[in-house]
């Protein structure tokens, strides 16, 4: 069966990573590559430990890791937030409160 004159196919669709992710990937799928990315990069986990927890193997976890770098790569930046003197001043003691651990001061205004 042929497509339409001037419709684009699967095939012949633009799909970057970004876009295929999002179109083909299901829910989950999109979630175990924020969790790989979120365990390998930020937490510094090795393959290993990310695939016994997963469940999966070394190498699932590194094509998911590869694809979720993609994917945010290819994400637009999101615009800067403006910050008021008052969320200022609630981050400057919110920031250093959170880096020791002390949250009964991140209480304060």
């Amino acid at each position: 069966m042929t497509a339409p004159p001037g419709s684009a196919t699967r095939a012949e669709a633009p799909a970057g990573p970004a876009v295929r992710s999002r179109t083909v990937l299901p829910p989950s799928a999109v979630a175990c590559l924020a969790a790989v990315l979120i365990l390998r990069d930020v937490l510094g986990w090795s393959a290993r430990e990310v695939a016994d927890l997963l469940g999966t193997t070394v190498a699932g976890v590194n094509s998911a890791l590869q694809r979720a770098r993609a994917t945010l790569a290819a994400a637009p930046t999101p615009p800067t937030a403006v910050v008021d003197d008052r969320q200022r001043r609630v981050l400057d003691a919110f920031l250093p409160a959170w880096h020791a651990a002390d949250f009964g001061l991140s209480d304060r205004p």
